[in-house]
């Protein structure tokens, strides 16, 4: 069984003037957020468990509103296991986020 460990979350452009509120999801389980996230803030995410799955896993970032915002989807496999640190650039309504992670076996 593979396992997700999440390394860094890294805000390249916020969505909203002021900064966002950004929430990340594993399996549409909220694992992390931030009240307050600008651009060139790097928020690591070392101290979250690895997350076992099998074959593939669903992580989103969204953004607390009024009416949420999905600031991106990405889907991460099994085949990643052993290729060292991975990323996947949320680029939806505006913002760009980047995270940073790895696959264990």
């Amino acid at each position: 069984m593979a396992k997700l460990k999440l390394l860094d979350i890294r805000c390249i452009r916020n969505q909203e003037i002021g900064g966002d509120e950004p929430y990340l999801k594993v399996r549409n389980n909220k694992v992390w957020s931030s009240n307050d996230m600008k651009a060139g803030a790097v928020v690591s995410l070392r101290s979250i468990q690895p997350i076992p799955f099998k074959e593939e896993v669903e992580v989103t970032l969204m953004e607390a509103d009024f009416r949420d915002d999905c600031l991106g989807t990405g889907t991460i496999t099994s085949d990643e296991i052993g290729q060292g640190q991975r990323e996947i650039n949320f680029t939806e309504e505006g913002a760009h986020y980047q995270l940073i992670y790895e696959v264990l076996a």
